[in-house]
């Protein structure tokens, strides 16, 4: 696993920026993971709910902006290409809150072309794991944002 903008080979997890931090100072994170793909949301879920954190599932990222805001949110998963809100809109919606300004959010894509990681900063997503992953390099996506 690659962190930051060297990637090289390949890599599957880039961070765009660390500006943000889990703020929980806890073991266990509150993690809100959004995708239309319930075999992606299952699997997402499954990695980390064994390792301890507690999830809280989105089917669409309008459902996903309702459960942040209802909920204490440590950090958020999320599918880019999505029907109706995408994720892109979904970080803008986010980052548009003094509240979430700071939150870590990460999107789960196929894509890494460098328009895609423009607009990934242009939303103020924090970073993205690329697909298909290990359950390793998304933990360890989560772990870069600890303090």
């Amino acid at each position: 696993m690659t962190l930051g903008g060297g990637c090289q080979g390949n890599c599957r997890v880039i961070l765009l920026s660390q500006r943000s931090s889990l703020r929980s100072g806890r073991d266990v994170l509150n993690i809100v993971t959004v995708d239309d793909s319930e075999v992606i949301l299952e699997y997402v879920s499954s990695v980390l709910e064994s390792a301890g954190h507690t999830v809280i599932r989105a089917g669409n990222a309008a459902a996903a902006l309702d459960a942040i805001i209802a909920n204490s949110v440590d950090l958020v998963l999320s599918d880019v290409n999505m029907q109706g809100m995408d994720g892109f809109a979904l970080a803008r919606n986010l980052r548009g809150m003094e509240r979430f300004a700071e939150m870590p959010i990460v999107f789960v894509t196929g894509d890494d072309s460098d328009d895609f990681k423009a607009k990934c900063r242009g939303a103020g997503a924090n970073g993205w794991l690329k697909k298909p992953f290990k359950p390793d390099q998304m933990l360890g996506m989560i772990r870069a944002f600890e303090c």
